[in-house]
């Protein structure tokens, strides 16, 4: 399911002190065929760039299908880093 950038809108990672859950960061992807989603895990092997949706899918992409000149500047005006990494790296890394 595609989502628009709007939709997808969220404040970094906190800790909370009252019980309730963290809030996750969510990463938009944005693809060449105009599908957007929202992650809130990702990870390249291989090829592929697997990662798992805001709403509890899991999937991959070819990379060469991630719009990266779009990927990239949504994220970044979101204050949210998107990088390539494997499984077990944090995107800062």
């Amino acid at each position: 399911m595609a989502s628009s950038a709007s939709d997808l809108s969220s404040t970094p990672a906190a800790s909370s002190t009252d019980g309730a859950e963290p809030i996750h960061v969510i990463t938009l992807l944005q693809l060449k065929n105009g599908w957007m989603y929202g992650l809130t895990d990702y990870w390249v092997e291989g090829d592929s760039l697997n990662y798992v949706t805001n709403y509890g899918g899991q999937n991959s992409v070819p990379l060469d299908q991630i719009d990266l000149a779009t990927t990239i500047p949504l994220n970044s005006e979101r204050k949210v880093e998107f990088s390539l990494h494997t499984k077990g790296q944090s995107p800062a890394q």
